[in-house]
C-alpha cells in the first residue's frame, strides 16, 4: 500500500475536527497536486461527501461514491450503510442504535489509518512540516450548496507557450455564486451558472495575466460564452499572477443557457510562432 498524501491525513483531521471549510480547501489542493495514490480515491470521495454542509448534497455524493468504486472498498461499504439508514422506516430505537455503530465504525477506521501513516513516517525517518493554516475568507451569512465534481485526469489538462493549465472541478448549475458586494445571485430566467476551478502553473518569466489565454465555454450548439468578471464562487479564490514555476489556483464563472449542454473548456492561447491556437478541455 501506498503511503497515505499528507494533504489526505490533514483532511481527516480536519474532518475529525468539524472543519468542514478546512476538508474541501485541502481537497481541492489534493487535487491539484494530481490526486495521489489511486488506492485513496475512495477516501478522498468520502471526505468530500461528508465536508458538505446541505444533507441532500452530503447523499447524493455518498451515492456517488458507492456506484464509482467496487463494493468491497471500506468507504463503498460505510457509504451504502449511511445510505440505508436515512432511507430506514424502523422505529427510532433501532436506526440510532445502527447510527451510532457506523459512527465507531468510522473512528475506528480513522485512527488505524493515522497509525499506519505514522508508523511509515517514522520507518522512513520523515519529518513531516505542519504547514500553518492560511486564514480563511469571511463567509457569507449562508454558506451555500457546493455541488462541484472534482476531475483529476490528465485529459483535463492542456500546455502552452504560457504555461500549463488543468481543470479541476466542474460545478454545473451552480448555486453559490456573489456578486462583489457577498450577494448571493441566480441568473437570467433560461440560464444556469456554470463554474470552473483552474490550477495554472506560469512558464514564463512573469504571468500578470493568468492563465495567459483566452477562455471562453463551448456549447453544444457550437456557441461560446465569456465568463463574467463581475462575479465570484463563495469562499474561493481567483487566479493571481505569479511567476515562473509558481501555480495559481482560481475559479472562473459563465451564465450559459440551461437547455444547451456544454460540450467544453475553449483555450485560445499563442503558439509559439505568432499564432493562435485553440486548445479543447472537456468537462464531462
Amino acid at each position: 500500500m501506498a503511503d497515505m498524501h499528507p494533504t489526505l491525513v490533514r483532511a481527516n483531521i480536519a474532518l475529525f475536527t468539524g472543519d468542514y471549510a478546512e476538508v474541501r480547501r485541502l481537497l481541492q489542493d489534493y487535487r491539484a497536486e494530481g490526486g495521489g495514490a489511486a488506492e485513496y480515491a475512495s477516501m478522498a470521495l468520502w471526505l468530500d461527501a461528508h465536508a458538505q454542509a446541505d444533507q441532500e448534497e452530503r447523499l447524493r455524493r455518498l451515492e456517488s461514491l458507492v456506484v464509482s468504486v467496487p463494493m468491497d472498498d471500506p468507504y463503498a461499504a460505510l457509504a451504502q450503510t449511511v445510505l440505508d439508514l436515512e432511507r430506514d422506516e424502523l422505529p427510532p430505537p433501532q436506526p440510532i442504535m445502527r447510527r451510532w455503530q457506523v459512527i465507531a465504525a468510522v473512528i475506528v477506521l480513522f485512527g488505524v489509518l493515522i497509525l499506519v501513516y505514522v508508523n511509515n513516517l517514522r520507518s522512513a525517518h520523515v519529518t513531516v512540516a505542519v504547514a500553518p493554516t492560511e486564514a480563511a475568507p469571511t463567509p457569507t451569512p449562508t454558506l451555500l450548496p457546493d455541488l462541484s465534481r472534482p476531475l483529476t485526469s490528465d485529459l483535463y489538462t492542456v500546455r502552452y507557450e504560457g504555461g500549463i493549465l488543468q481543470v479541476t472541478a466542474v460545478e454545473d448549475d451552480s448555486q453559490r455564486i456573489l456578486d462583489s458586494s457577498g450577494q448571493a445571485l441566480t441568473p437570467v430566467p433560461g440560464a444556469r451558472f456554470v463554474a470552473v476551478e483552474l490550477a495554472f502553473e506560469c512558464r514564463l518569466a512573469i504571468c500578470q495575466s493568468p492563465p495567459e489565454a483566452e477562455l471562453t465555454l463551448g456549447l453544444g450548439d457550437q456557441s461560446e460564452i465569456a465568463p463574467r468578471a463581475d462575479v465570484h464562487v463563495q469562499n474561493e479564490s481567483l487566479l493571481s499572477a505569479v511567476a515562473l514555476g509558481v501555480t495559481t489556483r482560481g475559479w472562473l464563472v459563465f451564465e450559459a443557457p440551461a437547455i444547451v449542454p456544454i460540450d467544453g473548456l475553449l483555450v485560445a492561447a499563442p503558439d509559439g510562432s505568432g499564432g493562435t491556437q485553440t486548445l479543447r478541455v472537456p468537462l464531462d
